[in-house]
């Protein structure tokens, strides 16, 4: 999917029945009392639209990322890991239960390791839409490629904008 279309459905929302078939996953979102439905889905739409118009970056262009993506993102990453951490993190989280694992990674994401996850050819989902439900609840539509699929960065996204998702298709 080209970016200039899903920048377009990230303000979509509306998702037609014909288009909920095979390959579209709902993402139910509850927000936090803190947050608002329509504040936390906001929030996704504005990290998500630097990022597609962003394409042209690298995951390592650390400064630029920091410079376009809004403050409430930036102060919520891990520092960065030297090689070193990255060998420990990693030795880490296998030596963890299936169950824990998740919530390692939830707490550890750095700025170059998650962007990484959003690139076109490191990406299993595109936006297809996204609704607000109620004052504490918004959907996402998203085409997927297969099941399951890779959204952890897109999962800790919605975690950071105020929001618990869970896939419900």
């Amino acid at each position: 999917m080209k970016a200039e279309l899903e920048v377009a459905n990230l303000r979509r929302t509306q998702v037609s029945p014909e288009e909920l078939g095979a390959g579209v996953v709902r993402v139910a979102v509850d927000c936090y009392s803190e947050f608002k439905a329509a504040e936390s889905r906001h929030r996704v739409i504005e990290a998500l639209e630097v990022i597609l118009r962003s394409s042209d970056l690298g995951a390592d262009d650390t400064r630029e990322w920091q410079a376009r993506l809004p403050a409430w993102l930036l102060e919520r990453f891990a520092p960065p890991k030297t090689p070193q951490q990255a060998d420990e993190w990693l030795a880490t989280w296998r030596r963890l239960p299936p169950l824990e694992r998740k919530q390692f990674e939830l707490s550890s994401w750095d700025l170059p390791g998650w962007i990484n996850w959003f690139t076109e050819e490191d990406r299993a989902w595109h936006w297809l839409g996204s609704r607000v439900d109620s004052e504490t609840t918004f959907t996402i539509f998203l085409s997927v490629e297969g099941w399951p699929f890779a959204w952890q960065a897109l999962e800790w996204l919605i975690i950071q904008a105020g929001g618990t998702p869970k896939t419900i298709d």
